[in-house]
């Protein structure tokens, strides 16, 4: 998965689309200063973590490379984080390994890897919340002073990388505190150490939310358009029943492999439950702690749901709890093979494996090889070739609204907006502003007039970008 993403990353295979030229517009045409208010096109984006994505793209002229590679590395970084986890959390090869790939299969982490939107980073600082709070608990190192800062500066840091790590490291604040507060609990003797954990915290998720997460607040289209989205997605009892059933089964890639792990997920995080209230004394305190920890975080997030505050059924809204799904899943498959007799572990084992082999493969080739990746990919290319000719000619280009294509760019979404054509022709990595191109966007399929009535004052011969056809029309050719 690390060479496909940085494939992808290095040559043009993933071409953009509607959120990312969205989200491309504020990053190429406002200035460091901008980007700190409000975005434009209703697009939000954690802005510490957007002012590093600004400086580090526009150092090397927005290329295609530079685009694609920061988000790659952030993906590239959650899989090293999660080895490392998988590797202080599992004894056992089978859970370690399964803990690895159902992250590294999220069909989600799969779509988002590369890309230009914030959606990497959430799984990151997912992970990031989980390390913190092992850390926490059973310190790999103790006595290291460069660890211990190393995780402090972590606490710090983390909230202004990520809209949802608040809500990620909500359930393990609370379980510090009882651990440090009861009787028996495993930060008893390190409460202090404990406690400083915890106001650190807290003071940094405060201060993320004054300086970050107030301006989200003031964007009136986004709180609209939120409102209306999750009202909708939201919906009745059956709705909210199928969209938390979604969260479980998004775990899969496709029909087959939603059915498998939903199954799998809500069974083991039943499981879970069971275990943790009805056998507690039985379960060793790592395992308890981490549990509890998965669980509280599931069940928070299906409480905000049904409290109307996130939207569930859709995977990429709730990325920074697949950690939680893969914990839970991993803990149940030790559970079910050390209770299962005979073959019947090399059995779960075996089907748990095949699933998500099947299940990442499924995932890039529903990516990858569908219609529309085609239609995306031809429709990048004949636009890459429309700026390349003007620069070649000098001369303007007129854009019709395909060059979205397949997004059809005319159908208007409420409380949304997005650049036109010829915006969206500007957010290429190709496009810049000191080639001094001019671009002009006209009507869904004109005729020759009506380009002609396009054409920028002066000019005698423009380049026509319809996404499939280039080619250049000159004044002349009408006299």
């Amino acid at each position: 998965m690390v060479s496909w993403g940085l494939i992808i990353s290095i040559f043009p295979l993933k071409p953009f689309w509607r959120d990312e030229w969205c989200m491309l517009y504020n990053i190429k045409f406002k200035d460091a200063d901008q980007l700190w208010g409000k975005l434009d096109f209703t697009q939000q984006f954690p802005r510490v973590y957007l002012q590093i994505v600004k400086a580090f793209t526009s150092a090397f002229d927005y290329s295609y490379q530079s685009l694609r590679l920061q988000s790659f590395l952030v993906g590239a970084a959650a899989l090293g984080l999660t080895w490392r986890l998988a590797r202080r959390l599992f004894t056992d090869k089978p859970e370690r390994y399964l803990f690895i790939l159902v992250i590294a299969g999220n069909p989600m982490f799969i779509d988002y890897l590369g890309q230009v939107k914030h959606y990497e980073m959430e799984m990151l600082m997912g992970l990031v919340a989980l390390w913190q709070y092992v850390e926490i608990l059973q310190p790999a190192a103790p006595s290291n002073k460069v660890r211990k800062g190393a995780l402090y500066l972590s606490l710090v840091a983390a909230p202004f990388f990520s809209y949802t790590y608040p809500i990620a490291i909500a359930p393990a604040l609370l379980l510090i505190t009882l651990a440090a507060m009861q009787k028996n609990g495993l930060l008893r003797q390190r409460r202090g150490e404990a406690m400083l954990f915890i106001a650190v915290s807290v003071v940094s998720c405060a201060a993320f939310y004054y300086f970050d997460a107030a301006e989200v607040l003031k964007d009136t289209n986004m709180h609209n358009f939120w409102f209306e989205r999750v009202d909708y997605i939201n919906g009745g009892i059956q709705k909210r029943s199928i969209n938390t059933w979604k969260f479980f089964a998004k775990t899969g890639a496709g029909a087959l492999f939603e059915v498998v792990f939903g199954i799998a997920c809500l069974a083991a995080t039943i499981s879970a439950a069971l275990r943790v209230t009805l056998k507690r004394k039985s379960l060793p305190a790592p395992t308890r702690y981490m549990l509890q920890y998965a669980l509280l975080l599931v069940g928070a997030l299906i409480g905000l749901y049904m409290l109307d505050k996130i939207p569930l059924g859709q995977a990429k809204f709730t990325i920074f709890a697949a950690p939680a799904l893969s914990l839970i899943l991993a803990h149940g498959l030790k559970h079910w093979t050390g209770t299962s007799k005979k073959r019947a572990p090399g059995i779960i084992t075996g089907i748990l494996f095949a699933a998500m082999a099947g299940n990442i493969l499924t995932a890039f080739l529903q990516i990858f090889t569908s219609d529309d990746y085609r239609l995306k990919l031809k429709t990048y290319h004949a636009n890459v070739r429309a700026i390349e000719l003007a620069k070649k000619d000098h001369i303007p280009i007129v854009v019709t609204p395909a060059i979205g294509l397949p997004d059809d760019i005319t159908v208007p979404v409420p409380y949304l907006s997005m650049p036109d054509a010829a915006g969206i022709l500007k957010t290429y990595p190709d496009y810049h502003e000191k080639d001094g191109i001019t671009i002009v966007a006209t009507g869904k399929n004109p005729n020759k007039e009506e380009v002609m009535h396009s054409f920028p004052e002066g000019a005698k011969s423009v380049v026509l970008a319809d996404g499939t056809n280039v080619q250049v029309i000159s004044q002349e050719e009408e006299h």
